[in-house]
């Protein structure tokens, strides 16, 4: 049973974090660090509309590429 709920809380982590990746690849990098909310069409700085959290899209940007949740070649471009 122990083995069982080890695999299953690692397997859904994994999961969670290949949907966070994909939300932010979706916007480009343009996600809010908070609650990944496409931060698309807004400025460069100011405050997520879902959470509230400040944001700064270059710092941001960053932070995912640091995490493994986009590649900074890719999010740099545009």
């Amino acid at each position: 049973a122990i083995v069982t709920t080890t695999f299953g809380s690692m397997w859904c982590m994994r999961r969670h974090s290949a949907r966070i990746k994909e939300a932010v690849m979706a916007a480009s990098g343009r996600a809010c660090v908070g609650c990944v909310y496409d931060l698309s069409g807004m400025g460069e700085t100011g405050a997520c509309p879902e959470c509230g959290r400040p944001f700064n899209i270059a710092e941001d940007r960053r932070s995912w590429a640091r995490a493994g949740m986009c590649e900074m070649e890719r999010v740099s471009k545009e």
